[in-house]
Protein backbone atom coordinates (compact mmCIF):
# COMPACT_ATOMS: atom_id res chain seq x y z
CA UNK A 1 0.00 0.00 0.00
CA UNK A 2 2.82 2.74 0.81
CA UNK A 3 3.78 2.20 -2.99
CA UNK A 4 0.34 2.96 -4.19
CA UNK A 5 0.69 5.99 -1.43
CA UNK A 6 4.31 7.12 -3.21
CA UNK A 7 2.87 7.31 -6.51
CA UNK A 8 -0.53 8.71 -5.87
CA UNK A 9 1.38 11.49 -4.13
CA UNK A 10 4.09 11.70 -7.29
CA UNK A 11 1.13 11.99 -9.39
CA UNK A 12 -0.33 14.75 -7.89
CA UNK A 13 2.71 16.32 -7.08
CA UNK A 14 3.63 16.36 -11.25
CA UNK A 15 -0.17 17.11 -12.25
CA UNK A 16 0.50 20.49 -10.13
CA UNK A 17 4.03 21.22 -11.32
CA UNK A 18 2.29 20.46 -14.74
CA UNK A 19 -0.53 23.41 -14.06
CA UNK A 20 1.80 25.63 -13.27
CA UNK A 21 3.93 25.24 -16.00
CA UNK A 22 0.89 25.70 -18.42
CA UNK A 23 -0.46 28.46 -16.87
CA UNK A 24 2.84 30.33 -15.66
CA UNK A 25 4.93 31.57 -18.74
CA UNK A 26 8.69 30.67 -18.48
CA UNK A 27 9.44 32.45 -21.92
CA UNK A 28 9.52 35.85 -19.89
CA UNK A 29 13.34 36.11 -18.31
CA UNK A 30 13.64 35.73 -15.16
CA UNK A 31 10.23 34.22 -14.63
CA UNK A 32 11.29 31.07 -13.14
CA UNK A 33 14.98 32.27 -12.06
CA UNK A 34 18.25 32.25 -13.97
CA UNK A 35 20.73 29.19 -14.81
CA UNK A 36 23.66 29.90 -12.36
CA UNK A 37 26.13 27.94 -14.36
CA UNK A 38 24.86 30.59 -17.41
CA UNK A 39 25.42 33.59 -15.13
CA UNK A 40 28.77 32.35 -14.43
CA UNK A 41 30.00 31.35 -17.48
CA UNK A 42 27.83 32.61 -19.98
CA UNK A 43 27.31 29.10 -21.60
CA UNK A 44 24.54 27.13 -21.98
CA UNK A 45 24.12 24.18 -19.86
CA UNK A 46 22.74 20.93 -20.85
CA UNK A 47 19.90 21.54 -18.83
CA UNK A 48 19.23 25.67 -19.94
CA UNK A 49 15.59 25.83 -21.95
CA UNK A 50 14.40 22.99 -20.35
CA UNK A 51 11.86 24.90 -18.40
CA UNK A 52 10.98 26.37 -21.78
CA UNK A 53 10.98 23.26 -23.47
CA UNK A 54 8.46 21.36 -21.04
CA UNK A 55 5.75 24.46 -21.53
CA UNK A 56 6.22 24.40 -25.07
CA UNK A 57 5.08 20.45 -25.08
CA UNK A 58 2.31 20.79 -22.91
CA UNK A 59 1.11 23.80 -25.12
CA UNK A 60 1.61 21.14 -28.38
CA UNK A 61 4.18 22.97 -29.93
CA UNK A 62 7.27 20.43 -30.23
CA UNK A 63 9.41 22.02 -32.88
CA UNK A 64 9.74 25.10 -30.47
CA UNK A 65 10.22 22.98 -27.50
CA UNK A 66 13.34 21.09 -29.72
CA UNK A 67 14.94 24.34 -30.67
CA UNK A 68 14.53 25.34 -26.29
CA UNK A 69 16.39 22.20 -25.81
CA UNK A 70 16.60 19.25 -28.17
CA UNK A 71 18.43 17.12 -25.27
CA UNK A 72 15.33 17.00 -23.02
CA UNK A 73 12.67 16.76 -25.66
CA UNK A 74 14.86 13.20 -27.02
CA UNK A 75 15.01 11.61 -23.97
CA UNK A 76 11.71 12.45 -22.90
CA UNK A 77 9.94 9.57 -24.02
CA UNK A 78 12.18 7.15 -22.59
CA UNK A 79 11.65 8.34 -19.48
CA UNK A 80 8.19 8.35 -19.59
CA UNK A 81 8.52 4.74 -21.00
CA UNK A 82 10.34 3.95 -18.27
CA UNK A 83 8.08 5.84 -15.77
CA UNK A 84 4.64 3.96 -17.50
CA UNK A 85 6.54 0.18 -16.87
CA UNK A 86 7.43 1.02 -13.64
CA UNK A 87 3.90 1.94 -12.64
CA UNK A 88 2.45 -1.11 -14.64
CA UNK A 89 4.04 -3.04 -12.53
CA UNK A 90 3.26 -1.73 -9.05
CA UNK A 91 -0.04 -0.93 -9.69
CA UNK A 92 -1.23 -4.12 -12.29
CA UNK A 93 1.78 -6.95 -12.36
CA UNK A 94 3.89 -7.70 -9.62
CA UNK A 95 5.80 -10.19 -11.18
CA UNK A 96 6.85 -8.05 -14.41
CA UNK A 97 10.67 -7.92 -13.61
CA UNK A 98 12.43 -4.92 -12.68
CA UNK A 99 13.70 -2.63 -15.53
CA UNK A 100 17.63 -3.39 -15.20
CA UNK A 101 19.50 -0.53 -17.16
CA UNK A 102 23.66 -1.66 -17.84
CA UNK A 103 26.16 0.36 -16.33
CA UNK A 104 27.55 1.77 -19.94
CA UNK A 105 24.33 3.19 -20.94
CA UNK A 106 24.63 5.63 -17.57
CA UNK A 107 27.94 6.47 -19.19
CA UNK A 108 26.94 6.98 -22.95
CA UNK A 109 24.31 9.00 -21.67
CA UNK A 110 26.71 11.04 -19.75
CA UNK A 111 28.96 11.56 -23.04
CA UNK A 112 25.80 12.58 -24.76
CA UNK A 113 24.86 15.06 -22.18
CA UNK A 114 28.79 16.60 -22.35
CA UNK A 115 28.67 16.57 -26.23
CA UNK A 116 25.08 18.58 -26.44
CA UNK A 117 27.20 20.66 -23.98
CA UNK A 118 29.92 21.68 -25.92
CA UNK A 119 27.69 21.86 -29.52
CA UNK A 120 25.72 24.02 -28.00
CA UNK A 121 28.05 26.61 -27.06
CA UNK A 122 30.26 26.29 -30.35
CA UNK A 123 29.90 29.86 -32.39
CA UNK A 124 30.19 27.74 -35.62
CA UNK A 125 26.08 27.80 -37.64
CA UNK A 126 25.05 24.29 -37.65
CA UNK A 127 25.76 24.13 -33.91
CA UNK A 128 24.02 27.94 -32.97
CA UNK A 129 20.51 26.18 -33.47
CA UNK A 130 21.36 24.18 -30.51
CA UNK A 131 21.11 27.31 -28.37
CA UNK A 132 17.75 28.24 -26.22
Amino acid sequence: MAVRRKWLVGLALGAVAAAVLFFRDPHIPGRYGYCPFHVLTGLYCPGCGSTRALNDLLHLRPARALHENALLVFTLPFLLIALGRAFYRDWLDPSLPRLQLRPYIGWVYLALVAAFLLARNLPWTPFTMLAP
